[in-house]
């Protein structure tokens, strides 16, 4: 199994998130990377559409929604 540094790629998408906001940033900047960051979600929900159900992964899900509405 190839060895992903998964926090490498969070990193980078931090980092273009933190740039579309920087107030230093012009409109058409900040949409770019913006655009950037969509891409990569678009990719990525692809990707997981093409992978199979896990046993569970229903009940990881909830969880993760879960908190992710107590923020």
């Amino acid at each position: 199994m190839p060895n992903w540094s998964i926090s490498e790629i969070k990193g980078g998408l931090q980092m273009i998130a933190y740039e579309c906001s920087w107030p230093g940033n012009d409109g058409y900047s900040a949409f770019e990377l913006k655009k950037k960051l969509m891409d990569v979600k678009f990719l990525v929900e692809d990707l997981i559409e093409s992978c199979p159900t896990f046993v569970g992964e229903e009940e990881w899900l909830h969880s993760r929604l879960m908190e992710k509405l107590k923020k």
